[in-house]
């Protein structure tokens, strides 16, 4: 939805050389708007996809290895990771840049999404 969203907004913006009105940037503002609402949207389904117990990646991995030592461990500790991994991330990913794995991974996919998104469809 943000990405057609987005493609109104550009084919919108083309015609306009000088940013001066309120439709101009009202047209700017719903172009930012749409960009960032897709790159959230990205990211959350990237977090979304980790394989770790209270996420939907654990789900997806739980139903092709039903019996797996990994997941009856995730199962007990799978919480407790997840805060570990967000704090180290988070607070200490701020302070030491490859301490912040969380951020790197959800750049890395977004780009990669967005990338194949502007080849299918352009932007």
């Amino acid at each position: 939805v943000f990405f057609g969203l987005l493609n109104l907004a550009q084919a919108a913006m083309k015609g306009i050389t000088i940013w001066t009105t309120g439709l101009e940037l009202f047209i700017l503002s719903f172009y930012y708007f749409s960009l960032y609402g897709m790159i959230i949207n990205i990211s959350l389904a990237a977090f979304n996809l980790l394989p770790i117990y209270p996420l939907d990646g654990f789900r997806v991995l739980e139903a092709l290895f039903p019996n797996s030592k990994y997941c009856a461990f995730m199962r007990r500790r799978g919480m407790l990771i997840l805060l570990i991994l967000v704090a180290v991330s988070f607070i200490l990913g701020r302070y030491i840049w490859f301490l912040d794995f969380i951020g790197m991974y959800l750049n890395w996919v977004r780009n990669k999404v967005l990338g194949l998104l502007i080849r299918m469809w352009g932007a």
